[in-house]
């Protein structure tokens, strides 16, 4: 299989008994059970996109780590639960986890979020919190970027699609102030990110798809930085 939410993998849970449940998707015989017996694939789920990254930060000795996701996307959520759980049997202190969507009717005001924030700070609290708002994804990031810009956030995390990607970036780059560590899933191995970002990318994070063996324009690093792969 392909790059996937590891709920793709089992039978949905709203579906009784095997006649209805094969009748939803194939090769199913009881709620929320194994659909296939064996997996191969050459991509990673989900889940594991963020476990490398969050476990070489943890080496780094950061300590605290921040979650940001579009929360309408069982990929991008995927992710986040992946990177959660690494985060918490690692032991960094999670200081944030919102989901953030396009499309709604309430306004990216920037202080939605740290408005969550008291004065003495966040103490051992998460802040936790859903927002879908009206306008474009740096938009609906700038609530998020501000939150982080007014805590001490070691890591940021983003379970992005590109747009979301770029909008979140674009949003830290606006506010004049980056995070230590940022990590943006599905766009840094992307090409048209370099003409989209430039050299803004040169500092990002994330998890990429990709073979040496490759080869064609798409596929090269020559616009970052010519290197030899052995």
């Amino acid at each position: 299989p392909g790059a996937a939410a590891g709920s793709v993998y089992v039978c949905p849970s709203q579906c009784n008994g095997p006649e209805d449940c094969g009748s939803k998707l194939f090769n199913c015989r009881a709620p929320n059970a194994r659909r296939f017996q064996y997996l191969f694939g050459s991509f990673s789920p989900a889940e594991q996109y963020w476990t490398q990254f969050v476990s070489l930060s943890g080496a780094k000795l950061a300590k605290t780590i921040a979650f940001v996701y579009e929360n309408e996307k069982s990929f991008t959520a995927a992710m986040i639960d992946g990177a959660r759980t690494a985060a918490y049997n690692l032991g960094f202190k999670i200081v944030a986890d919102i989901g953030i969507a396009v499309g709604g009717t309430e306004a990216a005001k920037p202080d939605l979020l740290t408005n969550l924030v008291g004065d003495g700070g966040i103490g051992s609290d998460v802040i936790t919190r859903n927002i879908k708002v009206d306008g474009t994804w740096q938009d609906a990031s700038v609530p998020f970027v501000n939150l982080i810009n007014s805590l001490d956030v070691d890591v940021v995390v983003g379970g992005t699609y590109y747009a979301s990607c770029v909008g979140l970036v674009e949003a830290f780059l606006a506010s004049g102030k980056l995070p230590k560590s940022l990590g943006v899933a599905a766009c840094v191995g992307d090409p048209k990110l370099y003409s989209d970002l430039d050299k803004d990318l040169r500092w990002l994070s994330g998890p990429s798809q990709w073979d040496e063996r490759l080869t064609g324009a798409d596929y090269t690093d020559e616009p970052f930085n010519p290197v030899t792969h052995n």
